[in-house]
């Protein structure tokens, strides 16, 4: 799921790289501006899940919070700064002029957005002066603050449920109403999209027997639900609403991460088994990588090419989407650089004692 959700982020970018989406053919227009989001949504509803896996392993007891929080910071921080770095230089280097590309909201660089991005606060709708840098970060900054507020679930699941944590969980996302949008950057309804993550992990280890594979028909009911409304009511009607839509989103992707994790040894469901094709498998490893990394690479493309070349829109999308395996290669040797040596890292204290 985590490759799946990253490549769909590759390729609609990909699609952006160009007027935003906007094409003079408008058959080309496959894939709105906004439609990322719903693979972020994904991503934060996976990340619930795998950061309670184990924790209801243990009868929803989270230990260490030391221990939690370095083991989270270790995992995020090393190749988002190194990324954010990257970045920079690029900006610096290469891609400081506006070009009528999804770049553009990148630029210009300046260092309130610089101090933002290093503090993780750059979703915060703060009065300052800037671009975003590198456009995906913005998740990073909002599944990080997410992750503080794990213990507090993890002990809420435990004393009061999986219905009332939900509940309030899903309650901060209505300061989307109650502040008019003014918070929006922050999606503060994704604390309960990471919620619905966790219970379906709990769900998954505490009552496998009772999680039925037709439940799956119900969340492709659902997906099909917020496909067909975003169809239908248009861009802007669902860049507004995507309270409702992520909420739905991410309570059809718990449902499909608890059948397939009870059928995930049997492998009976056809979705299970292409969940579980190794090609997905790998990518998912460094789905991180690729995330941090594939907007400065398809902007680089589209720089180059154009530069050098001059081609139409659509022989430009199809370099785009060509180059997208390259950007993958790419993304595995970050993955070897500056994801894999900091994951699963133990103190030195006890690994000596191991």
């Amino acid at each position: 799921m985590r490759a799946l959700a990253a490549l769909y982020v590759v390729v609609s970018h990909a699609f952006a790289e160009q007027n935003n989406g906007h094409f003079q053919n408008h058959a080309l227009t496959l894939f709105p501006t906004w439609s990322a989001h719903f693979a972020v949504g994904v991503f934060i509803v996976l990340s619930g899940y795998c950061l309670m896996l184990p924790i209801a392993r243990k009868g929803d007891q989270i230990g260490s919070l030391k221990e939690f929080f370095r083991r989270r910071a270790m995992r995020i921080l090393p190749p988002y700064y190194i990324t954010l770095a990257l970045s920079i230089l690029f900006i610096l280097t290469l891609a400081n002029q506006k070009t009528g590309s999804i770049w553009d909201i990148a630029l210009p660089l300046k260092l309130d957005t610089v101090i933002t991005h290093l503090l993780l606060l750059h979703d915060v709708p703060l009065p300052i002066q800037g671009g975003m840098i590198n456009y995906p970060l913005w998740s990073i900054a909002v599944e990080f603050q997410i992750y503080l507020l794990m213990p507090a679930i993890a002990l809420s699941l435990r004393k009061i449920g999986n219905v009332w944590t939900l509940v309030w969980t899903m309650a901060l996302g209505l300061l989307h109403f109650g502040l008019h949008g003014k918070i929006d950057s922050m999606v503060p309804w994704y604390v309960g999209l990471f919620t619905m993550g966790a219970i379906s992990a709990r769900w998954s280890m505490q009552r496998p027997a009772r999680v039925d594979s037709r439940l799956a028909w119900a969340a492709w009911g659902l997906i099909a639900l917020v496909v067909l409304a975003s169809l239908k009511k248009g861009d802007l009607w669902v860049m507004s609403h995507f309270y409702i839509f992520d909420s739905i989103l991410g309570a059809a992707i718990a449902i499909l991460l608890s059948t397939c994790f009870v059928d995930a040894a049997k492998k009976a469901n056809l979705l299970t088994r292409a969940l579980s094709w190794r090609p997905l498998e790998e990518i998912g490893i460094f789905s991180y990588s690729l995330y941090l990394i594939h907007a400065p690479m398809l902007h680089l493309v589209n720089l180059m090419f154009t530069r050098l070349l001059h081609p139409s829109e659509t022989v430009m999308l199809c370099i785009l989407l060509l180059s997208i395996p390259v950007i993958v290669g790419v993304a595995r040797l970050f993955f070897e650089v500056a994801e894999k040596p900091f994951m699963n890292r133990r103190p030195a204290v006890k690994q000596a004692q191991a």
